[in-house]
């Protein structure tokens, strides 16, 4: 599979000259704003739509803009960079088996319309905040016509069934001069099949966009549909053919068609679906954001397959949504399910340091770190013209710790311990303890003390654990990382106090491990079977409907034992007897009182030691 190895940038946009390793890696891109994040997004994209356009249209992005000249109005030279100097992208890829390959536009060089490029166009996507605000920018009194977004951002990426992307159709249906009748009868025929076409692929988009409304944005419940309409009334007509003819011909912007947009809001009191024809006015941005993206995803998802060469880049499409929101989105994008790691050169970027924080701790616990780059962008203003500059390390907090540390910089050192902390802590953690749910529904990750207070719970609830040198992790907080993380002129550097820190109780840190023995599915509700032998040695099976992850923990000591995740009691099985029903809207309880309260009522007085992952299977 062919990936990004190198992208060069000259003069393009915001950067004079820049070179982004890749390497093949997924990417994770922070830059605050103005600091060329986009310009790395726009750099991808036109590379890649440049093999389906003329190579005088490519040109006319790289020629030097100039007031009184018509054919630079569309350039994306750098506003700095001198008449003298030529602007270009170049794009380096690479396969599993070190091929490379090569190519470049830039005004004398357009090199991209072969079929390894013009594929990998049709089958990679590219979604930031704007595309997603574009489906719903209209007044209140209008109604949502999607047509001029598919049109752009949609039709130009998907096919019909001879492999010709839509847009292309729509815009050459009908050129023919000939005026025989069966020119005029074979028109009629390809109009109606481009009609069909495009409302079997608008039909197919709507649906895979409910099901993830439903499957990501409300826990597997229908509550929100999207109508997507595309019927006869909106069909493309002979009329309109002739209309977007004479438009092209005098350069014109082409007539518009309507594909409709609503959605449809369960009343749960009625047990009716309520149309509303304007969502825009009728929800919220965040519910927007939701729907225009599973819109997208569900486009995504019809996409021409290349497994060759794809590459699924993301700029801030969910700076509307809070973090329980964007974790769901997270949840999609890195499942197995999906495979879209595997599929996709993934590259996310986003200006918001926080969720940067969270992707790449998700990365690092549900993802292999070393298949990721974490390039950061900043504008430089101090060093002459304004101008980005890339910092990019893949060093982890522990590696920069000592680093600072032997260089004699304790408050750098500090800094990064506390990062470090935090990340292990993490990791080891299940992950709705790692985070608070505010009144909005914002989730925000917890800080280092309130991380020790869950790491203390969970030590407490595998059999009352003691933390042993990793108490001292509160203390050292207290004495060492809180004070140096500030301005404090009467602070002392414990010099003998950071060293046992760095290299006596961080590597005892390092050995907690966790990992997921059993995963909530997506779509599908996860059941689990507990098995239990009664008092007469008789065994009984006991359906449980899982309610969060079930997570084994190894400890310092290299001992183990699970979590105690929450669950609800369905119903009993005993060989040869009726199913007994336990209520499907049960009181939920943890794995462990579960267990406790099953043996109670089998007759059971011991408790053996809870340790299920060779009891609990999936039912």
């Amino acid at each position: 599979m062919k990936r990004i190895k190198t992208l060069e940038l000259n003069n393009f946009k915001a950067f004079r000259q820049q070179i982004f390793d890749f390497e093949g890696r997924h990417a994770l891109v922070f830059g605050n704003n103005g600091s060329g994040k986009s310009s790395l997004f726009w750099a991808l994209y036109s590379f890649l739509q440049s093999s389906h356009k003329s190579t005088k249209e490519v040109r006319e992005y790289f020629r030097h803009f100039d007031p009184a000249d018509s054919l630079t109005q569309r350039s994306l030279v750098n506003v700095y960079a001198p008449s003298t100097e030529e602007a270009r992208i170049r794009l380096t890829w690479e396969d599993e088996l070190k091929v490379t390959g090569s190519y470049e536009i830039s005004a004398t060089v357009v090199n991209t319309d072969n079929p390894v490029v013009k594929r990998a166009d049709l089958a990679s996507d590219f979604i930031n905040y704007k595309l997603l605000q574009n489906f719903y920018n209209v007044t209140h009194k209008e109604g949502i016509n999607l047509w001029d977004v598919f049109r752009r951002d949609i039709f130009p990426y998907f096919l019909d069934q001879y492999d010709r992307p839509y847009r292309e159709v729509i815009e050459k249906i009908g050129r023919t001069k000939a005026r025989a009748a069966a020119s005029k009868n074979q028109f009629d025929a390809d109009l109606k099949q481009l009609n069909l076409d495009i409302e079997g692929f608008i039909g197919t988009v709507a649906r895979n966009a409910n099901d993830f409304l439903k499957t990501h944005f409300f826990d597997g419940e229908e509550r929100l549909r999207v109508v997507l309409e595309f019927g006869k009334a909106q069909y493309l007509t002979a009329d309109w053919v002739k209309q977007r003819n004479e438009a092209q011909k005098k350069g014109w912007a082409l007539p518009g068609r309507e594909i409709r947009m609503w959605v449809q809001v369960y009343d749960r009191m009625a047990n009716v679906w309520r149309d509303q024809h304007r969502p825009h006015s009728f929800l919220n941005e965040a519910q927007l954001t939701r729907v225009a993206l599973a819109v997208r995803i569900g486009a995504l998802q019809t996409r021409v397959q290349n497994n060759d060469f794809q590459v699924l880049c993301l700029d801030d499409m969910l700076i509307s949504l809070d973090m329980s929101n964007r974790m769901q989105v997270l949840d999609w994008l890195f499942s197995e399910e999906q495979g879209l790691l595997q599929r996709f050169q993934l590259i996310i970027m986003t200006h918001d340091k926080q969720f940067y924080q969270v992707v790449r701790h998700y990365i690092e616990t549900k993802s292999n770190a070393k298949d990721w780059w974490f390039p950061e962008l900043y504008m430089d203003a101090f060093h002459g013209q304004q101008q980005p500059r890339l910092t990019s390390t893949n060093s982890s907090y522990l590696e920069l710790a000592q680093k600072h540390f032997e260089e004699f910089e304790f408050p750098a050192c500090a800094n990064y311990l506390r990062k470090e902390a935090e990340r292990a802590l993490r990791a080891f953690l299940p992950p709705n303890r790692c985070y608070t749910v505010a009144e909005d529904g914002e989730m925000k990750p917890k800080m280092l003390d309130a991380l020790l207070t869950e790491l203390t719970r969970v030590f407490d609830e595998c059999g009352g654990r003691q933390l042993g040198v990793l108490d001292n992790l509160r203390l050292y907080k207290n004495l060492l990382l809180n004070p140096l993380s500030h301005d404090n002129m009467g602070t002392t550097v414990h010099q003998n106090e950071l060293n046992k820190l760095l290299y006596e109780v961080m590597p005892e840190l390092q050995k907690l491990s966790s990992r997921e023995v059993i995963s909530l599915r997506p779509k599908t509700p996860t059941y689990v079977r507990l098995t239990v032998e009664d008092a007469a040695g008789a065994s009984c099976d006991f359906k449980l409907l899982l309610l969060e992850n079930f997570r084994e923990y190894t400890f310092v000591d290299g001992s183990r034992d699970v979590s105690s995740p929450m669950c609800r009691g369905l119903e009993k099985h005993v060989a040869g007897q009726p199913v007994v029903e336990l209520g499907k809207s049960g009181e939920a309880n943890h794995l462990q009182d579960a267990y406790r309260k099953i043996r109670h009522s089998l007759g059971i007085a011991t408790q053996p030691p809870f340790y299920l992952p060779n009891i609990v299977k999936l039912w």
